[in-house]
């Protein structure tokens, strides 16, 4: 009798066997051998979360935090290539800095490193003591910004840089600060599972 009354085979498709008791299916679309599974999460402890999903959950905690880091991955992978862009543009046009500004470009490459390198570590280990340590290391690039774009400033006011270099110099140093942002993002996930 059912199958007379379905309209179409989607009728017929119930996405939510198997996501009580401990069948351990999330009712979400994923990607062949891909990361992503975009899909309701209701719990994350406990045998029976361990899809993230369990039918009998009312509360919905959000949808995987993954999926969330993926696409903060996904955006410093686009920023990657903006630097690598940058560089080539530095080359091709002959771009001078001035020693002031190599070295400040140096200290916020090296501290976007650190602060990478620190959010992608605290994110697969799920080590949610040390987000407040991926916030602070943004918050230090974010100081820098603001110290190397007042000093670029100067430098131009004194004619202490080609104005040309000035427009890479300032987009790169705002390229590295919008990394660690999504650094930031990504370990922030984990504090949002736990909500």
């Amino acid at each position: 009798a059912w199958l007379a009354t379905a309209k179409s085979p989607v009728d017929l498709v119930n996405p939510f066997i198997g996501t009580a008791e401990h069948g351990h299916v999330y009712p979400g679309a994923t990607v062949p051998f891909g990361m992503v599974q975009l899909s309701p999460d209701t719990r994350v402890t406990t045998w029976d979360g361990c899809s993230g999903y369990h039918y009998s959950d009312e509360d919905l905690r959000g949808l995987g935090t993954l999926h969330h880091g993926v696409i903060d991955l996904e955006r410093i992978g686009d920023l990657a290539e903006n630097i690598v862009e940058y560089g080539e543009s530095i080359g091709d046009k002959g771009t001078k800095f001035s020693p002031e500004a190599y070295e400040e470009m140096r200290i916020m490459g090296d501290k976007t490193l650190e602060t990478l390198a620190t959010g992608l570590d605290v994110f697969a280990k799920r080590d949610r003591s040390r987000v407040p340590q991926v916030a602070a290391l943004e918050q230090a690039v974010d100081d820098l910004k603001r110290d190397y774009i007042q000093n670029h400033i100067d430098r131009l006011s004194v004619k202490a840089c080609d104005p040309r270099a000035g427009v890479v110099f300032t987009n790169l140093i705002t390229t590295l600060e919008r990394i660690t942002d999504h650094t930031n993002n990504i370990a922030q996930t984990l504090l949002e599972e736990q909500r």
